[in-house]
C-alpha cells in the first residue's frame, strides 16, 4: 500500500535559505528553554531564566527594524506565553516580564484616522446630495426654519399689538382736541 499523505505538501514548499533556517533555529532555542525552566528546579530556573531573557533580546533588532515578518509574530507569541507562565508559575522570583519588539508603524495610526474621516464625509455627500435622504433633509431644516419664523413673527406681533385696538367703542384717549 502506497503512502497517500505524501502529496499533501505539493504546491505549498518553497526552499529555505540559510538566515531563515538560523533564525527558526533561534526560535527552536527559545522554545527549550523556556520548556527548561517549567522542568527545572526552583534554585536553577533563575540561571534558565537569565539565558532565555538573552535569547530573546537577540531577536531585538530583527524584530525592531521590520515587525511585519512571520518570525517576529511568532516571537510576538512566545513572549506573551512566556510571561503568562513566568507569572502564572513563579518559577523565579526575580523575573521581569519581555518587552514587545514589534512596532505599529505610525503612517498607519496616521492614515487610518484620516482616510477614515474622507471616506464618511464623501458618503455623506454623495447622500445628502445625489439621494432622497438629501430633500428629505433640507425638508426638514427648512421646515424646522419656517416653524421658527412663525413663532417669531407671531411673538413681535404679540408685543406690538393692545387690547384697545380691539375695543368695539374705538374712542381716543384725548378725545377733546
Amino acid at each position: 500500500m502506497k503512502d497517500e499523505g505524501i502529496d499533501i505538501c505539493k504546491g505549498h514548499t518553497e526552499e529555505i535559505t540559510q538566515d531563515v533556517f538560523r533564525e527558526i533555529q533561534k526560535l527552536l532555542e527559545l522554545h527549550k528553554s523556556l520548556a527548561d525552566i517549567l522542568t527545572s528546579e526552583e534554585k536553577d530556573a533563575c540561571q534558565r531564566n537569565k539565558k532565555c531573557v538573552e535569547l530573546y533580546e537577540d531577536f531585538k533588532d530583527t524584530c525592531d527594524l521590520n515587525s511585519e515578518k512571520l518570525l517576529c509574530n511568532e516571537v510576538e507569541n512566545f513572549r506573551g506565553a512566556y510571561n503568562n507562565i513566568m507569572y502564572e508559575t513563579q518559577k523565579c522570583k526575580e523575573f521581569k516580564y519581555l518587552p514587545s519588539y514589534q512596532k505599529h508603524s505610525e503612517l498607519s495610526s496616521i492614515t487610518t484616522p484620516i482616510v477614515s474621516f474622507s471616506a464618511i464625509s464623501l458618503a455623506s455627500f454623495i447622500t445628502y446630495k445625489f439621494t432622497p435622504f438629501g430633500s428629505w433633509i433640507r425638508n426638514r431644516i427648512s421646515g424646522r426654519n419656517n416653524l421658527m419664523n412663525k413663532i417669531d413673527k407671531e411673538n413681535r406681533e404679540a408685543q406690538y399689538a393692545s387690547e384697545r385696538q380691539d375695543t368695539p367703542y374705538r374712542v381716543g384717549y384725548h378725545s377733546s382736541r
